[in-house]
């Protein structure tokens, strides 16, 4: 049972690790916990005799098993509230693991004893080519390869922050804070309120700079306005009637950074008329 003990050991220590440390050792443990361990307690539940496969096999179909077995983890857990990430993602396998531990431990305490699984540290000799042939050797090779670079990319996605989907909510509100009841017709001078809005999920943080034009003439500025991911910014704008005229076209630029080009721009259409 030494290989489930460990199995569960390993598990139960990757989630403290991954939470409350950093750096490289963090994250090795945690693609050790994803590339292997879901696969091989699988394989310990669904074949808890030795005489089932041979180690070797039992090794390589667990790594296989583990490819298959944490996506499926993965597209289930990104329709929770927690998301995908390190963390969220090494508590949903580790959950996994534990299960499947416990199912092949009691299948595995109904067997003799003598048919659970013995593992012994190999002795070392030099690798030789003999007895086998080149299509064996080639498809070692790729099968290296693929677990090299399943290993990696695993690695890369856990680690790397998605920006695919990293955007900023720039809105307009009526001054009841509702979409509706904007100004859209005023008596020259008068004056009407909008509040104008800016929500960051950009994953990191940005400085923002609101401007405000009204018939392409900038009649008033707001920033540096600087906000985390996930932090809002909003502010009532009072935007005054020019001369009578139909359709004056007021513009809200919002620019993020150092940027000359507008990141997102809004507009109203406000009709002037002369009060009768």
């Amino acid at each position: 049972m030494i290989d489930l003990v460990v199995a569960v050991l390993l598990t139960l220590l990757s989630i403290p690790i991954v939470f409350f440390t950093d750096g490289p050792f963090r994250v090795i443990l945690a693609v050790l916990v994803l590339l292997l361990l879901p696969g091989y307690c699988l394989l310990a539940a669904l074949y808890p005799s030795d005489r089932s496969m041979q180690r070797a096999q039992r090794l390589v179909l667990s790594l296989v098993s583990s490819l298959a077995i944490v996506p499926l983890a993965m597209l289930a857990l990104n329709f929770t509230p927690w998301g995908l990430g390190l963390g969220p993602d090494t508590v949903a396998v580790s959950l996994v693991i534990l299960v499947l531990a416990a199912v092949a431990f009691i299948r595995r305490r109904r067997l003799p004893r003598e048919e659970w699984p013995h593992f012994s540290l190999p002795r070392l000799r030099r690798p030789h080519l003999r007895g086998g042939t080149r299509a064996d050797l080639i498809l070692s090779l790729v099968l290296v390869i693929a677990i090299l670079g399943a290993g990696w990319a695993l690695y890369y996605a856990v680690t790397t922050p998605s920006h695919e989907d990293a955007f900023t909510d720039f809105y307009l509100l009526g001054r009841e804070g509702l979409i509706a009841d904007y100004p859209t017709e005023l008596a020259p001078g008068e004056t009407g309120e909008v509040i104008v809005g800016i929500v960051n999920h950009e994953n990191e943080s940005v400085d923002y700079r609101v401007e405000v034009f009204f018939e392409g003439e900038l009649v008033e500025e707001f920033g540096p306005i600087g906000l985390g991911d996930e932090e809002e910014w909003s502010e009532e704008v009072s935007v005054a009637a020019g001369a009578a005229g139909e359709r004056h076209r007021v513009e809200f630029l919002l620019r993020r950074g150092n940027e000359t080009e507008p990141y997102r721009s809004l507009h109203l259409w406000i009709d002037v008329r002369e009060q009768i």
